[in-house]
Formats: structure tokens, C-alpha cells, sequence
């Protein structure tokens, strides 16, 4: 069920570290929608789905993968559109 939507912008030392292909990979085992882009400042993410698996993938994000350093998660929720079909990883 798709409950929630999830924006997050995931700053510090997030590029050249794999972050955009941790968070596809970590949103795709909780059966998210949505995607994950880089940004100037850091790495911006979109995803609906149940509240409850938001809350995990927006844990991960803030620890982020090996050798990543995250310095600041801005999590802003809303209501879901149920526009995304699968997760993937935007250029």
C-alpha cells in the first residue's frame, strides 16, 4: 500500500561513493517507487510507499554506503501521487 512519499536531499561526501546505486538497491528491497538523482550539493531522493519502509530507507540514508559521509538529511513528507512505476536512478 502507498501511503507516504518521502523527499529527502542526503548532503556531504555522497559522490563518486555509490550512493545513488545504495539507495536503488535499498528502496528496491523494500519495494519503493520513486528515484534518486545527484545533485550539485549532494543526492536528492523521491519515494512513495508504505510509511513504515520509508522510515528504513530514510535510516540508510543517513548512515549512507561505505564510503560515504553524510552530514545532513532534510526529509520532507507528503501526501503520495502513485506516479512512479518502479525505483531507478535519474541523470
Amino acid at each position: 500500500m502507498v501511503d507516504a512519499r518521502l523527499h529527502l536531499i542526503i548532503t556531504g561526501d555522497v559522490h563518486d561513493v555509490n550512493f545513488r546505486t545504495f539507495v536503488l538497491g535499498y528502496a528496491k528491497n523494500l519495494h519503493l517507487k520513486g528515484w534518486a538523482r545527484n545533485i550539485t550539493n549532494g543526492v536528492e531522493v523521491i519515494a512513495e510507499g508504505p510509511r513504515a519502509a520509508l522510515v528504513d530507507l530514510l535510516d540508510a540514508c543517513k548512515k549512507g554506503p561505505s564510503g560515504a559521509h553524510v552530514d545532513n538529511v532534510l526529509e520532507a513528507w507528503n501526501k503520495p501521487t502513485g506516479e512512479f512505476t518502479d525505483f531507478d536512478i535519474r541523470h
